[in-house]
């Protein structure tokens, strides 16, 4: 009652479906009982009477807020053939995309709708993996509707958050109005004055369960002298406690079990803690109260309202409420029997706490770790002595391995005496905040002091060395990587082990060590295997030596391959998959995908892990020429790279302030950036990792800053002097010809110019390859030779209008303005006109992907990767894939 308006915007937002915005969210808000489930069930029953609809229907439990994916596995036992839920250790990513395989074969074409009620309650995993899934389905028929009580609103995800913003938005539910009252009195028989109305309105804040619960207690007579006397209404604990007060014995008991087990309650169960026998009468009893209704479960009941069995609990006294959760851990079992003993526990029991650490190792053998770590801290709480410390810090190590922070349990653990264990806890959990060096004296003193009995815990061991690994690449150290990514190794539990031992080797300049060290892995792989972790440290390895095309073939087998990934691995690859197209030259795709990598950051709480995609992103708008939205990119990732302090974060954020200002044409800023570089020590990271300092020297020529320039190019040619790379040589040889410009020496100069113009230019690839061309061009003009300096600024000018480079393209228009003919436009890019997603679709299917390859790629469902080829097969004007991928792979 008195919803119509909303459940009418609700309709409205729904009808999109066919217009512009397949999609919708909408988020329903409003305090305990004031009517948001009334509501949602009254919206699936005019969805399911007015359409072919797949409606799928979840809530969250205050039992189970802790279980991971508990609403996803609710949505999964829902659809119809779906099969086995995901495992609980996945990435909500990975999830997510299950989520939406299972909705694409589910549906059959019908749009779906999902609706999930009391969020506040929701497992935060759950809730991520449907923002992962939400923002993928922009092009199916598809609504997610939410409703929860004002505190869960902060729990809804940034990502769902912004959808819901652009979509239906945010409805907040209000209490009943005087017509409303009066209404809903007339359908329950009653005819009540308007003042008497206005007198309910007021008394009980229009709240729609208290306001029925008293229109079925009260008759019209105390009704009116309620208003007439200004008599005060009762409230509804006072009314639940009246209608108690009524229930026969039988039934008070009966109810009384109802509300200490875990809903809905088979009444079977109730019955035998309560000790009666044949409940049926009172049952009935109960539900002709208006106490509780019929489970959707056949033999179950549940409570109308969780108002009303909170008021239900607070009336039992404290005797009878130990009485009842003794006899229901007998009468229960397994997870919800424990939760009944531990309700009575009132000091330490060993034999319990043995219990819950029996479940802690069944959830964590199942892939539930964060309800894993419930019960360890659950069993720590009732344990002493060692016990206690040991059953605590491994409940934290079950968190921080679902890369979770301990924000909620760090001040307890903090307390426990010191220890090795102890401070291995803490220094991972300063890794999450991004406190590396803190984390590093921590993690290196729990190694060190570790005992024989410490070392027992060897896969908590073998997390501690990826975490110093992970610090030594942080401090740039090669050294330390290597020895921590061996020591990972020797323990037995290498996740990322061949991941961080190519980062060493790497940093170490042994970028083809690397790649052996993981070819060697990947030749061991068995039939239909795939070793991610050395597909990934291979894939990097490719990458730095300029085999893009095969870094990224590597790279690719990670993301679909048959496993889950950790949020560090899925970043890692995607990252670098959206620098290897930057390097490729395919720009606009670049900025993509380091878009969607930002998108998986964005779900964690991983800041360290921020400034790389931003980078790569801010890299991708510079060469584009929108420099606004690069440094945009920039910006987020130096904040980022303050907040840790990381080496790599510097690195790659100064590298965007270093390429937006080359870009602006800004020497001066060039070379702050890169002075900063320089005293920071990254000139030690090889140049095939993140090339820098040959746009450093030429900003250091610029600015006359000869001897500097010098040096520095001094040591760039020392250290690339033994590398392969035709893409690293390109950049040497430009600094070196600007630099002998300089110094007048033009003889010189010129046969840097022309020794970099022989390599191949695809493997000097194509932004690289145009800078070049642009300098030597401005050369050869600025010494006379017009003709060849006009040949090389139009083929420059060719190569950026190719690759979408428009403020590159412009600077060569105007070197050549004093010229009688004009550098033609860049040709139009016929891809411009697609989407974002659909340019990653197309280009990937260009390459061969299968349409699920695709969607396993880029986290979409294959329907939706059927939708967007249908588009860009219009917007092209083409009927094949093979037509398309022609299209695809001229432009490059």
């Amino acid at each position: 009652m008195g919803r119509q308006e909303i459940r009418d915007r609700l309709n409205r937002a729904l009808s999109r479906w066919d217009v512009h915005d397949p999609a919708a969210a909408v988020l329903i808000v409003g305090p305990p009982g004031i009517g948001k489930t009334s509501l949602l069930e009254q919206v699936v029953r005019d969805l399911r009477s007015s359409a072919d609809l797949l409606v799928l229907t979840a809530g969250g439990d205050e039992l189970e807020a802790e279980v991971t994916y508990g609403v996803v596995d609710q949505l999964a036992r829902r659809l119809p053939g779906s099969g086995s839920s995901p495992l609980r250790d996945s990435a909500p990513a990975d999830v997510g995309t299950w989520l939406l395989q299972r909705f694409d074969e589910a549906a059959d074409g019908r749009p779906i709708v999902v609706v999930v009620d009391d969020v506040q309650q929701v497992d935060e995993a759950s809730l991520q993996a449907l923002t992962f899934a939400v923002r993928r389905m922009a092009t199916d028929r598809f609504a997610l509707i939410l409703a929860t009580r004002p505190e869960g609103v902060a729990t809804v995800p940034v990502g769902l958050m912004r959808v819901i913003e652009t979509s239906t938005g945010l409805i907040e539910l209000g209490g009943f109005g005087r017509d409303d009252v009066a209404e809903l009195s007339a359908a329950m028989g009653r005819d009540l004055a308007g003042e008497t109305a206005a007198k309910i309105r007021e008394h009980t804040g229009g709240h729609p369960l208290h306001t029925r619960i008293l229109l079925e207690q009260a008759s019209t007579n105390d009704l009116e002298s309620m208003a007439d006397l200004q008599l005060a209404v009762p409230s509804l604990p006072a009314l639940v406690v009246d209608r108690l007060v009524r229930c026969s014995p039988r039934a008070r008991a009966l109810l009384d079990a109802l509300a200490l087990l875990d809903e809905p309650v088979a009444v079977a169960d109730a019955a035998a803690v309560a000790s009666v026998d044949d409940p049926d009468e009172e049952i009935q009893e109960l539900l002709d109260l208006g106490l509780v209704r019929p489970s959707p479960s056949w033999g179950r009941v549940e409570f109308q309202h969780q108002l009303l069995r909170s008021a239900v609990l607070g009336a039992i006294s404290v005797p009878r409420r130990n009485e009842l959760h003794r006899l229901a851990a007998v009468r229960t079992a397994g997870a919800e029997s424990l939760r009944h003993r531990v309700a009575v526990a009132s000091s330490p029991d060993e034999h319990l706490a043995s219990d819950l650490m029996a479940q802690a190792e069944r959830e964590a053998a199942q892939g539930d770790r964060a309800q894993a770590a419930q019960w360890c801290f659950l069993a720590g709480q009732h344990s002493t002595g060692e016990d206690r410390v040991l059953r605590t810090l491994l409940g934290a190590d079950h968190l921080l391995s679902m890369g979770r922070p301990l924000t909620p349990w760090i001040g307890a653990i903090e307390a426990l005496p010191p220890s090795p264990l102890q401070e291995a806890i803490l220094g991972r959990a300063r890794i999450t905040e991004g406190r590396f060096e803190e984390a590093a004296v921590l993690l290196e003193r729990a190694w060190a002091e570790r005992s024989e009995e410490d070392v027992r815990h060897s896969a908590l061991w073998a997390r501690v060395a990826e975490a110093m690994a992970i610090i030594g690449v942080s401090r740039l150290d090669p050294d330390a990587v290597v020895e921590w990514s061996e020591r990972l190794i020797a323990t037995g539990t290498d996740h990322l082990a061949m991941t961080m031992l190519c980062h060493g080797l790497a940093l170490r300049g042994d970028i083809d060590g690397a790649f052996d060290a993981a070819t060697e892995r990947i030749e061991a792989e068995g039939l239909g295997e795939v070793d991610a972790d050395a597909r990934l440290g291979r894939g990097l390895a490719n990458l730095w030596s300029n085999r893009v095309e095969a870094a990224r073939h590597d790279l690719r087998s990670v993301l679909t391959g048959p496993f889950t990934h950790s949020l560090l691995e899925e970043l890692t690859v995607r990252s670098h998959l959206a620098d290897a197209r930057y390097r490729e030259g395919l720009l606009t795709e670049a900025a993509d995908l380091a878009d969607l990598a930002i998108e998986l950051v964005e779900h964690s709480e991983a800041v360290w892990l921020m400034p790389l995609p931003h980078s790569i992103a801010a890299y991708a708008h510079t060469a584009l020429g929108d420099l606004e939205q690069a440094r945009h990119h920039a910006e987020q990732a130096s904040t980022y790279g303050r907040l840790t302090g990381e080496a790599p974060a510097v690195m790659w954020s100064e590298a965007a302030w270093l390429r937006i200002a080359e870009a602006a044409d800004d020497p001066a800023a060039v070379v702050a950036a890169g002075d900063r570089m320089l005293a920071g020590g990254l000139d030690r990271v090889p140049e095939g990792i993140n090339s820098w300092r040959a746009t450093y020297v030429e900003g250091l020529v610029d600015v006359d800053r000869l001897r500097d320039a010098r040096e520095v190019l001094t040591d760039l040619v020392r250290d690339t002097k033994e590398v392969d790379d035709a893409r690293v040589a390109t950049g040497v040889l430009r600094a070196r010809a600007a630099v002998a410009a300089a110094e007048g020496d033009g003889d010189d100069a010129a046969e840097a110019y022309e020794s970099g113009l022989a390599i191949e230019p695809r493997l000097a690839r194509p932004l690289d390859r145009a800078q070049l061309e642009l300098a030597a061009g401005r050369f050869h003009r600025r010494s006379g030779d017009r003709a060849r300096g006009r040949e090389l600024l139009e083929a420059a000018g060719e190569r950026f209008g190719e690759i979408g480079a428009r403020g590159w393209h412009e600077r060569c228009v105007r070197e050549l303005t004093d010229d009688e003919d004009a550098l033609e436009e860049p040709r139009h890019d016929v891809l411009n006109a697609l989407t974002p997603r659909e340019r990653m679709v197309s280009r990937l299917v260009a390459d061969g992907s299968s349409n699920q390859q695709v969607a396993a790629e880029l986290v979409l469902s294959v329907k939706t990767v059927e939708h967007h080829l249908s588009s860009i097969y219009a917007k092209l004007g083409v009927q094949s894939r093979t037509q398309m991928a022609a299209i695809v792979n001229d432009r490059g």
